[in-house]
């Protein structure tokens, strides 16, 4: 691991990550930041990779490093968060673009079902898992979290392990 320094801004970031897939596909067809990189994890990639008129690479890779500490936090808490890997850079790749490098925050690929989505399931378990998802929403606010953007795009049913996830902790600040 090494530590840069850009504009101020302290980053974590690790080697390369090697265990990579040819192809990266996207875990949601609409939003093209959060990729699958291997069979277990996924990677983030920095807001300013998806929209460069309006945030630099370093204002994307803070809020990234803001997002690595509040879920390495959550993480060690024992809330339901994927298992944040740490700030690697990774290998993007698609059927249409040219494959390129970029930093992006690596963490545990959570399958399951978005509950935004399970709202609309008549027969699944949306009831189960909103609970569980205001159930760790508490624990987030007992463990003196802020956080905004709690939505339930925001929390993936793990009808596996029975779980609610909770995912994009980039605007979770603790108090």
């Amino acid at each position: 691991m090494t530590t840069e320094h850009n504009n101020g801004i302290e980053n974590l970031v690790f080697p390369s990550w090697d265990d990579q897939w040819f192809f990266t596909p996207k875990v949601n067809k609409y939003y093209s930041r959060v990729q699958r990189i291997s069979k277990e994890h996924i990677v983030k990639l920095p807001r300013s990779w998806e929209l460069k008129h309006k945030y630099t690479e370093v204002e994307g890779m803070k809020e990234l490093t803001n997002e690595l500490r509040s879920q390495q936090i959550a993480y060690d808490k024992v809330l339901c968060v994927p298992k944040p890997e740490g700030i690697f850079e990774v290998k993007i790749r698609s059927f249409t673009w040219l494959p390129y490098k970029s930093l992006g925050l690596v963490m545990e690929f959570v399958p399951g079902k978005n509950l935004s989505d399970l709202m609309w399931d008549e027969f699944g378990p949306f009831d189960e898992a909103e609970k569980k998802m205001e159930t760790g929403m508490g624990k987030a606010r007992n463990l003196v979290f802020e956080f905004g953007d709690c939505d339930f795009k925001n929390a993936i049913w793990n009808e596996e392990k029975q779980k609610t996830y909770l995912i994009d902790l980039r605007y979770w600040r603790l108090k």
